[in-house]
């Protein structure tokens, strides 16, 4: 064992626990993984379950459950990628804003 100077701070313990949270994290996410598929799964057997008419309520036909299924997963895991395909409107305090603006430039 070294001696330590009083002004330093030993640093072992926390590299030792920087890879127990590398360890958590890694099973953390295989776990995710895991309840993810039994979602999807469990979603395309229920879809699977409703009649034809049923289906076409709700806008899926029955060959393309399992798409609709992907993708609606994807779209939950990735909001941020759906919020950027969306077009940008503008908030309605702004379209009054420059509204007024152009009244004033008018006059």
């Amino acid at each position: 064992m070294t001696n330590l100077n009083q002004n330093t701070i030993d640093i072992r313990p926390y590299q030792r626990a920087k890879k127990y949270i590398i360890i958590g994290n890694s099973i953390g996410r295989i776990l995710m993984k895991i309840n993810d598929a039994r979602i999807r799964r469990q979603t395309i057997r229920e879809l699977q379950g409703l009649t034809d008419a049923q289906l076409e309520d709700i806008g899926i036909p029955r060959y393309d459950i399992r798409r609709a299924v992907n993708a609606t997963l994807i779209r939950s895991v990735n909001p941020e990628q759906v919020r950027n395909t969306r077009p940008q409107s503008q908030s309605n305090s702004t379209q009054i804003r420059s509204a007024n603006y152009a009244r004033k430039l008018a006059a």
